[in-house]
């Protein structure tokens, strides 16, 4: 159909619709028995054997006999165009999935004798948007550049939450540290914060308590560490048909983090803010009677009660809104074509480098980091935990 126009070179509408199941982890149809360990973080803690005794002790985490496959079904309509001969490309998707009998840990009753328990507890809904656009800025001459750029967003909501005796529930998806929980619960995205909040007046100011701290209150939602979208850009550019260069741009913006490091060096004594230490503190509020609060604290009860970890309401420990812009990874490649030998085509000398330069308005080192790990179900999570790398590599391709 467009083989008379000079404008689209390439054009495609397609629909799909699909069922995938993904299997249940090992190991979770039976309680089973565990080596027990105790450890409080900072020590190498107990563990078994212990004074030469081997010893043995029930799992916290029931085991279920009724475990099935999740079920992901879900559609996705795109297009594909590419306008005068192909210089211009466009690929854009938009998807819709429902994940029903979702593989979750749900708490059970102490009484139970168990903490928690894995099963098909959740349904959750997945809706995003996908972009993707390319250009060849300059295709002839000694200089040639082409540049992508790319942008998704993905809205994440359980729709549904199993539990005994309740309609709404709110489990533990995976446990942090700190005070601070990654949860599902019905309407909102999986893993977001929850933990305590400080107590406020209908104005929003804190109430401050006798001791002139802010009073705690209930747990409740207090952000979600997803980022609102992802973004990228890419450049590659040829000179003389030898030289190469190409960089990446990675954004990310939105998403809350936990800084459980910054809220523990506070209660240190280790932070900046922490060197105006030589006078009392008055934190802004008011008293239980209404009228503005007038209590004195030391720097120990302001730095480590309030805005330290050291019985502080979870709230304050939350950042709001990270955005992030990282220089993801720079090449520069030369190829040696004209060789004149009969053994080798070609040899190619390549460096690469990867997490040159980063730009956040995190008050932490890298806010692209979870205390859990790659392998978990959570992010946000900052607690001392490694800042990123920066690597360089150094690459030789010989062609024969």
């Amino acid at each position: 159909m467009l083989e008379n126009t000079d404008l689209i070179s390439f054009g495609k509408l397609r629909v799909s619709y699909g069922s995938t199941g993904i299997e249940p982890a090992p190991y979770f149809t039976k309680t089973l028995s565990i080596i027990p360990n105790f450890t409080d973080g900072f020590t190498n803690g107990l563990s078994s054997p212990y004074l030469g005794q081997t010893l043995f002790g029930r799992n916290s985490r029931l085991g279920n006999p009724n475990l099935k496959a999740e079920r992901v079904n879900g559609f996705e309509v795109g297009a594909d165009i590419r306008l005068l001969d192909n210089r211009f490309r466009l690929d854009v998707s938009y998807y819709d999935q429902v994940t029903k009998d979702n593989l979750i840990f749900r708490q059970v009753p102490l009484s139970a004798g168990a903490q928690d328990i894995y099963g098909n507890f959740a349904e959750v809904s997945n809706k995003g948007l996908e972009l993707e656009l390319g250009f060849d800025i300059l295709t002839k001459g000694k200089v040639q550049w082409t540049s992508s750029l790319n942008w998704s967003k993905n809205n994440n909501e359980v729709l549904n939450i199993e539990g005994p005796g309740e309609e709404d529930i709110v489990t533990t998806v995976e446990t942090g540290f700190g005070g601070v929980s990654a949860v599902a619960t019905k309407g909102q995205p999986i893993g977001v914060f929850q933990g305590s909040t400080w107590v406020r007046d209908d104005n929003n100011n804190l109430i401050i308590g006798a001791n002139g701290l802010p009073s705690i209150g209930p747990d409740a939602i207090l952000g979600n560490p997803t980022p609102d979208w992802f973004g990228g850009w890419r450049n590659n550019f040829t000179f003389f048909n030898d030289l190469s260069l190409s960089f990446l741009w990675d954004v990310r913006i939105g998403g809350d983090i936990y800084n459980g490091t910054k809220a523990r060096l506070n209660r240190y004594g280790a932070t900046k803010e922490t060197e105006d230490r030589e006078r009392m503190y008055i934190i802004e509020g008011v008293k239980a009677d209404g009228t503005p609060n007038d209590i004195e604290i030391t720097p120990v009860q302001y730095f480590g009660s309030y805005l330290g970890d050291n019985g502080g309401a979870t709230e304050q420990i939350i950042e709001k809104d990270i955005n992030i812009v990282r220089l993801r990874d720079v090449s520069l490649s030369y190829k040696f074509s004209d060789l004149n030998s009969n053994v080798f085509k070609n040899i190619v000398l390549s460096v690469r480098a990867r997490n040159l330069a980063l730009f956040h308005n995190y008050s932490g080192i890298d806010p692209e980091t979870s205390l859990t790990g790659a392998g978990s179900l959570i992010n946000g999570h900052d607690y001392f935990n490694n800042p990123g790398t920066r690597s360089y590599i150094f690459e030789v391709k010989v062609g024969f």
